[in-house]
């Protein structure tokens, strides 16, 4: 969301509505940025990749009459991604301390997100959770690990039976920190 620093009241208040609305279905993190941190591109990597999207034609919910927003080009979300991975690693490697069925959700996105990182660091360009996954598993030293699709781990998460999606989530992520390790001992 883009607006002034003031506005954050309201935004709340909106997205508590929201939050209330789905009934706990989603998870819902709204970012605030005002209008001058865009113009002085003061970006974090995330919402430069989220005003990439919107620049390949995502939709926008609304949008002020008269917003221009910065371009954002491959290169710069590639140095992005180089910022942003030890990031999603260290919550990564927090997740999976205290894996268990309530952190399934969180450890699956940080696992999928720290592969889109790695691959776009190797110029690759996959999106959706399951071509990312499978993309990353084709990386030199990383072994194919059988991750569930997104489809399974949604319907385990919403059925409640997140015990035989975790097991192969959380080798997934232990293959992934492991080979992580060794490449930057390399």
């Amino acid at each position: 969301m883009i607006a002034e620093h003031e506005a954050i009241g309201r935004v709340h208040e909106a997205l508590e509505q929201y939050q209330t609305a789905l009934s706990g279905a989603a998870s819902l993190g709204p970012t605030l940025v005002t209008p001058g941190e865009l113009t002085a591109r003061r970006l974090t990597p995330r919402l430069a990749f989220v005003l990439h999207q919107l620049q390949q034609g995502s939709p926008v919910l609304h949008a002020a009459p008269g917003l221009e927003l910065p371009t954002i080009g491959r290169d710069e979300l590639a140095f992005a991604a180089v910022h942003e991975l030890p990031q999603v690693v260290l919550t990564m490697r927090r997740l999976r301390a205290d894996a268990g069925p309530a952190t399934l959700r969180q450890l699956y996105k940080h696992l999928v997100l720290a592969c889109r990182l790695l691959l776009r660091e190797h110029n690759q360009w996959e999106s959706g959770p399951d071509r990312i996954l499978a993309a990353a598993s084709r990386m030199p030293g990383l072994l194919a690990v059988s991750v569930p699709s997104l489809a399974e781990i949604a319907s385990a998460w919403c059925e409640g039976d997140t015990e035989l999606v975790l097991k192969p989530v959380t080798t997934a992520v232990d293959q992934l920190l492991t080979w992580y390790a060794a490449q930057l001992a390399a």
